[in-house]
């Protein structure tokens, strides 16, 4: 396989070719795993990174190498949603966070922890 073809294969594509070579659907595979459909559809389109025991979880259910999937899910590039800013979307959180007088000192905390999550995956 040429070096463009590696690239080409992400974890969402990887996903969706054992699905299938299974014949097994997302939603399947959202059931085995015990989440929503529309959480593996993320995964499958690249939008998010699943957490390790989701992958482990993905290995076993479409009798992939969990080793594979691991460095398949580190190499993969992953899209945020069209048209969602994430620089823009933290300053909101901050913004919010210290101006509205209303919001206790507890959701403050939460507002900003988000937005630091959202500056690491800018």
């Amino acid at each position: 396989m040429s070096h463009n073809k590696m690239c080409d294969m992400t974890l969402g594509v990887i996903i969706k070719t054992a699905l299938v070579r299974k014949g097994k659907t997302q939603a399947w595979l959202a059931s085995k795993l015990g989440l929503s459909s529309m959480s593996v559809y993320r995964i499958c389109n690249d939008l998010v990174k699943p957490r390790q025991d989701v992958l482990l979880g993905m290995a076993e259910n479409l009798d992939l190498p969990s080793e594979f999937l691991i460095k398949t899910c580190v190499q993969t590039q992953y899209k945020t949603s069209e048209g969602f800013d994430l620089s823009r979307t933290k300053k909101v959180l901050e913004q919010l966070a210290l101006e509205d007088p209303t919001l206790s000192a507890d959701k403050k905390e939460a507002l900003f922890k988000a937005a630091m999550v959202l500056s690491e995956m800018d």
